[in-house]
């Protein structure tokens, strides 16, 4: 059964200097397209491009620079009031989600801290339970860390076990099914780890493949006997 069990959401959205920082990025990007557009219109014979950058400049700007002012003025203040109100919305959204999910991260660490205590068989299975709580969490985000987490337990389960190698895949090399009944839930499981880990947020990754990795991990390390 799926552990019964709060967790909290991941942060929402960006601060109010994140937001600064990528308009500012946007608008400095956009300025050298523009310029390598312009430069290319040039090469191609389409005209002097700085006569006609100052005929728009002494024929819209300058006449109308007053106006022009009051726009950007205008323009400027509209940005600073919705970014100001986008990050008080925010940070409504992270106080009701705290009120209601707990803490960012408390779970975890109260049971990182429970782990080090505990003898290698009951850590390992301390870490199974942060494996599952991640797999039937609703956040996708937790689906991939179950994955990434049950592989770790993996390495140290064939490690105990004597097999050799840098990593999990040079250790499932070197292992047969005389050695390892479920060499191809190993092998299966290991590659969607490698999968994640390679792609990242670009991996798509649904509840049902991630039940179903899991549990390839989970019977590997029954029969190593780590859970």
């Amino acid at each position: 059964m799926p552990p019964d069990k709060k967790k909290s959401l991941p942060p929402v959205g960006m601060g109010l200097k994140e937001e600064v920082t990528f308009l500012l990025a946007g608008l400095f990007l956009l300025s050298l397209i523009v310029n390598q557009i312009m430069n290319y219109l040039y090469s191609l014979g389409f005209g002097d491009i700085g006569a006609g950058w100052n005929y728009f400049l002494y024929t819209y700007l300058i006449p109308f620079w007053g106006k022009w002012k009051i726009i950007a003025i205008f323009l400027s203040a509209a940005c600073v009031v919705w970014a100001y109100y986008s990050a008080r919305k925010l940070g409504q959204v992270a106080k009701a989600e705290e009120q209601l999910f707990g803490p960012s991260g408390e779970e975890d660490t109260i049971l990182d801290e429970a782990i080090t205590h505990m003898s290698p068989e009951k850590k390992m299975a301390g870490k199974w339970e942060r494996v599952m709580a991640h797999a039937y969490s609703a956040n996708q985000a937790d689906w991939r860390l179950a994955i990434m987490e049950a592989d770790i337990m993996l390495d140290e389960a064939l490690r105990a076990k004597g097999f050799a190698g840098d990593g999990v895949g040079e250790m499932l090399k070197g292992a047969n099914l005389g050695d390892l009944v479920s060499l191809d839930a190993a092998w299966d499981a290991h590659k969607v780890r490698n999968r994640i880990a390679h792609s990242g947020g670009d991996f798509e990754l649904n509840e049902r493949e991630t039940r179903r990795v899991v549990g390839l991990f989970e019977a590997v390390l029954k029969e190593l006997g780590a859970i």
